[in-house]
């Protein structure tokens, strides 16, 4: 049973992770590179002396991180939606990933039990007991490897970074004309609501997939930046290919 846990890392996960998995009721202690008073303390003191250690480090930190940690006698995993369970150095018996695939920032308001986690484990004994800790604190885990991850994390950046920029895109062409952004929101909540039911090209809507040449050409006439005006053109093109074939 995972009881005692160390959160290495002051990033964002690690700052989101640890009161929280705190609050479950589980021991935990959180490491950075040099100690912040009231925070964590200093990575020279972990002994690897906790059932789960999670590196909550930057991607190409976690390799030569876990080298330089010592052995631990329990579960070293990282927060990683991309890093193979390979990067983790091998003398740490118990190696697992433990990823919660969702954006997240220190003072974040969401529960645990409504992020979905992916774990991976070196070892059936590991599974075990990451199974175990899932289920004790309700989580919505799933195990895949790490080809498996990595393909979801694609599609998350794809569907929220992207997406995130398109909204930001929106929001700047409001705000040259002093429009209120939360106009869209309906829109774009009812659009939600569908969201996974079926592919979402079936539910594509707008002048790209009608073929509404004017109302596109009305739309780039008011697109001063170039580089704007391009993402334009290729989104419908893309939408308009896809529709075609697919639809």
């Amino acid at each position: 049973m995972i009881k005692k846990v160390a959160i290495i890392g002051l990033g964002n996960v690690g700052s989101f992770l640890a009161p929280r998995l705190k609050a479950a009721g589980l021991e935990v202690q959180v490491f950075s590179r040099k100690a912040v008073k009231g925070l964590s303390k200093s990575l020279e003191q972990y002994q690897g002396d906790f059932d789960l250690s999670l590196l909550c480090v930057p991607d190409d930190a976690i390799a030569s991180l876990s080298g330089a940690l010592a052995i631990s006698s329990g579960i070293v995993a990282h927060s990683s939606g991309t890093v193979s369970i390979e990067q983790i150095d091998p003398k740490h018996s118990e190696r697992a990933i433990f990823y919660p695939l969702m954006s997240l920032k220190a003072d974040a308001d969401i529960p645990l039990t409504s992020i979905p986690f992916c774990f991976e484990a070196s070892s059936s004994l590991g599974a075990e007991y990451l199974s175990e800790l899932g289920n004790r604190l309700a989580l919505d885990f799933r195990f895949l490897n790490s080809k498996e991850r990595a393909r979801i994390h694609l599609a998350a950046v794809i569907s929220q970074n992207f997406s995130n920029h398109l909204f930001h895109w929106a929001y700047q062409v409001l705000k040259e004309k002093h429009l209120d952004f939360n106009i869209l929101k309906p829109l774009l909540m009812e659009h939600l609501k569908g969201l996974g039911e079926v592919d979402p090209a079936i539910k594509q809507t707008g002048p790209a997939v009608r073929g509404d040449v004017s109302t596109q050409a009305k739309h780039l006439e008011q697109i001063k930046a170039a580089e704007y005006k391009d993402l334009y053109q290729r989104l419908s093109a893309l939408i308009q290919k896809t529709h075609e074939k697919e639809l």
